[in-house]
């Protein structure tokens, strides 16, 4: 317990606030926007700036200039290899369409007979239950309401 003489230190470092406020999150955010402008800044420098102005002025290892064009080209050419890649492995991973999957899983509540009386008698249910896949069919192709529709 302090001394009420005593009083806290009130030293505050402001390049270092606190990760979970949202003053460090707009902090952070704006370094990292200042940076990036000025990678690419360099980088536009680097490219553009002759090698004897490069060596002028004491710079003497660098990477070759051939790696300024291709590493952002074989960067763009990566987003549309990962989107087909990533949709070839979803097409992969999904049932075919006749599949049970497809209409159902281990979480679904079947909707009791009775239920399918009463939405055909006035349209809506008190409870949340999985309509059968045969009665949306019906009721999607037939054009018909519900409560027109014949029972198989």
């Amino acid at each position: 317990m302090q001394s009420p003489t005593r009083r806290r230190s009130s030293t505050v470092n402001v390049f270092a606030p606190a990760r979970d406020t949202a003053a460090g999150r707009e902090f952070y955010g704006f370094v990292i926007f200042i940076s990036a402008y000025v990678l690419f800044v360099l980088y536009l420098v680097w490219m553009a700036t002759p090698d004897s102005v490069l060596e002028s002025i004491g710079i003497t290892y660098y990477p070759d200039r051939y790696w300024g064009f291709v590493f952002p080209i074989w960067t763009l050419l990566w987003i549309p290899f990962t989107l087909a890649a990533l949709m070839s492995f979803m097409l992969f991973q999904t049932p075919p369409p006749g599949h049970i999957t497809t209409m159902t899983d281990e979480f679904a509540r079947p909707m009791p007979d009775s239920f399918v009386e009463v939405l055909k008698t006035n349209g809506e249910t008190n409870e949340i239950h999985d309509i059968p896949i045969s009665l949306v069919s019906r009721a999607l192709y037939l054009n018909r309401p519900v409560a027109e529709i014949p029972e198989r």
